[in-house]
């Protein structure tokens, strides 16, 4: 803050009262900062319920609804694009258990046994349709609209993320 230089014949007391103006804005100026730091992080803290409600996958040819069970995050296909013509329901043929590959993947669930820890959802499985794998993972909400999931083999940094877009919020 550039001090205003004080007038020759100002008294003590005019000296005195300037500084304990710039000591009370500096006081002032350090409180609301300090205000701002321990307000920010309850601003930004997520809620448990913020993933729960319907995702597009990220090529969106699939929805999954995000629901809560027994204190776990789970996620079941509620919808996948199919070619109209066809009248089967799309099946789960890669499954590595052959007594599965007739089911139909329209409502099994992709994502099993998350828990939130304050941040992000983790020690869940993500299943692959495609390749009737599953990945170990965990899941963060990046805003209202957008979903992060990573599924990995072993470590989070060998793996692959993908970025889902909300469908529509959890009924209430």
């Amino acid at each position: 803050m550039k001090q205003k230089p004080l007038k020759s014949g100002s008294s003590f007391k005019d000296k005195i009262t300037v500084k304990m103006k710039q000591i009370k804005i500096s006081v002032l100026f350090l409180w609301t900062c300090g205000l701002h730091l321990v307000l920010a992080p309850g601003a930004l803290a997520q809620s448990a319920s913020d993933i729960l409600g319907v995702w597009w996958t990220q090529d969106k040819d699939a929805k999954v609804e995000l629901f809560q069970e027994n204190g776990k995050f789970y996620g079941k296909l509620v919808w996948i694009k199919s070619d109209p013509e066809v009248k089967e329901p799309v099946l789960d043929t890669n499954n590595p258990e052959r007594s599965l590959r007739s089911r139909p993947l329209l409502g099994i669930r992709l994502l099993e046994g998350f828990t939130f820890n304050g941040e992000r959802y983790e020690g869940g499985t993500i299943y692959d349709p495609t390749n009737g794998k599953k990945y170990s993972s965990h899941m963060t909400v990046k805003n209202d609209k957008t979903l992060e999931l990573r599924g990995y083999v072993g470590v989070s940094f060998v793996g692959r993320s993908v970025t889902w877009t909300r469908a529509e919020a959890a009924k209430k």
